[in-house]
């Protein structure tokens, strides 16, 4: 009888390794007040400290690609077992030493600044291995569990949007209120630190767990290509389906009856004792990836079918809208001409202050819900209409931005869509839209590869999720400013 993951544990922990691996990111974006704060405690550059959150997501952003650009040919030669734990102990030092640092009131802005560039620099290439570690152990498991680091990745933003949409509406800030000091800023950003903290320790011990799991025993060691050859990935329903209707049936990779099956079971019982060591010396990282044949980086590119390409495309275009664009979108009952917008307008706070937030919960909502739903795909969709799908997804940026975009200067576009349900549908459906396209690339790439290569496509995916990023916020970056009289 083939194991069954029990109570989900293998399952829950990849989804808490998926929130693991973007949690850095947006507590990152969360904490922004809490760093422009510190870095304006004298002594300080005004240069910096006046664009530091901004100088800090920009070293993590480009650390986190150069660090895949390096690790893509490097991959297969690094255990997936160190993939996982190195970066996972790095982050959580970082996260440690910032809670510390949170502490320190009295240091200058100048410390701060360059101890949290030094941290951020390491947050961004740590974060890179650790999502190629989960992608390419997730690659080894059903479909769902990679799909369940997909949807934790998404789970990760819609969290800490809630949070900090929360944290504004309980404590409004007083509009005729001095500057707020180093003091006021630690509660909120220690909380911050240490939660995150907690939730990557609790990744790392579900991970030491596996080798205790059956489950995750008969699923870690690569398979023999010689012996598979191409049978999917996939052996049970989508995390989607199994959600919704955790009692519903689930869908095998290939008939139970048929030939390869009756081989494949023939071969588990026959397996011997050295097959299991060889299984745990695998997932402790003794057994290198060089051990295993694996096909060149051209050939894995071929089998994928323009999946990366996709995915890229899709992260580009939602994230040269989001947040640049969707930040500077007011209430069209908000009379401000210039940012910030009007923090009580007559018609209510959600018109005011609480508009912006409102969005990025609206976008990770969305996100999240879109990364769930694509587990309803039980087979690898077509290339050409997900390739038309992702291009059609430009015209909701170019949408939003004749919204009532509020910026330093004047907005050159014209203001068409006036109402405020329209900046959030269009915000709903660029997150809802990513998310289904990212759960749908990213969870039957690996079946489309021969299994020795599969730890390779999580690499892949990850590098082209992350230059799509990268290119959409830098087209952000570039247009932004032309855009303004």
């Amino acid at each position: 009888m083939a194991q069954k993951d029990k109570l989900w544990l293998v399952l829950g922990t990849f989804g808490v390794l998926g929130v693991a691996t973007l949690l850095s990111w947006n507590v990152l974006l969360s904490v922004s007040e809490y760093y422009f704060v510190r870095s304006h405690v004298s002594p300080y550059l005004p240069s910096l400290a006046d664009n530091f959150p901004t100088i800090l997501a920009n070293v993590y952003t480009y650390m986190n690609l150069l660090a895949f650009v390096v690790l893509l040919p490097a991959s297969k030669h690094i255990a997936v077992h160190w993939q996982v734990t190195l970066p996972s102990w790095a982050i959580l030092a970082v996260l440690a030493s910032q809670a510390w640092l949170s502490t320190q009131t009295q240091l200058s802005g100048n410390a701060v600044m360059a101890a949290t560039v030094a941290g951020g620099a390491v947050l961004g290439a740590a974060s890179s291995l650790l999502l190629c570690g989960a992608y390419a152990l997730a690659c080894r498991f059903p479909a769902r569990y990679m799909q369940a680091v997909v949807t934790g990745q998404g789970l990760a933003g819609l969290t800490i949007s809630l949070l900090s949409f929360l944290t504004l509406w309980l404590y409004p800030p007083q509009p005729d209120s001095v500057a707020p000091t180093a003091a006021d800023v630690r509660p909120a950003a220690l909380a911050y630190f240490i939660g995150a903290a907690a939730l990557v320790a609790s990744a790392m011990l579900g991970y030491y767990c596996f080798p205790h799991m059956p489950f995750a025993q008969r699923h870690t060691l690569p398979p023999d290509e010689g012996l598979q050859g191409y049978l999917p990935a996939d052996d049970s329903g989508g995390l989607g389906a199994s959600l919704l209707s955790p009692r519903s049936p689930q869908a095998t990779a290939f008939d139970c009856d048929s030939p390869a099956a009756k081989v494949q079971r023939v071969l588990r019982r026959s397996s011997s004792s050295l097959a299991l060591q060889q299984r745990n010396a695998e997932l402790a990282g003794e057994v290198p990836q060089s051990a295993h044949k694996l096909p060149t980086l051209r050939e894995t590119l071929s089998h994928l079918r323009w999946f990366h390409v996709i995915v890229g495309l899709s992260f580009c275009t939602s994230y040269c809208a989001f947040p640049a664009l969707t930040s500077h979108i007011c209430s069209t009952s908000n009379v401000a001409a210039h940012p910030p917008c009007q923090s009580r307008p007559g018609t209510g706070r959600l018109q005011g202050d609480l508009f912006i937030p409102l969005s990025f919960i609206l976008f990770n909502g969305g996100d999240f819900v879109g990364r769930l739903t694509g587990g309803l795909h039980r087979a690898p969709p077509p290339s050409l209409p997900l390739a038309l799908f992702a291009v059609l997804r430009l015209a909701i940026p170019a949408a939003l931005a004749v919204c009532n975009v509020v910026t330093p200067h004047n907005w050159m576009l014209p203001f068409v869509l006036r109402s405020d349900w329209a900046p959030a549908l269009l915000t709903a459906l660029l997150g809802l839209t990513n998310g289904h396209l990212a759960s749908c690339m990213v969870m039957h790439a690996p079946s489309m590869v021969p299994p020795a290569a599969r730890d390779q496509v999580g690499t892949i995916m990850a590098l082209s999720i992350t230059l799509g990023i990268t290119i959409g916020v830098s087209i952000a970056l570039l247009a932004f400013p032309y855009l303004q009289t």
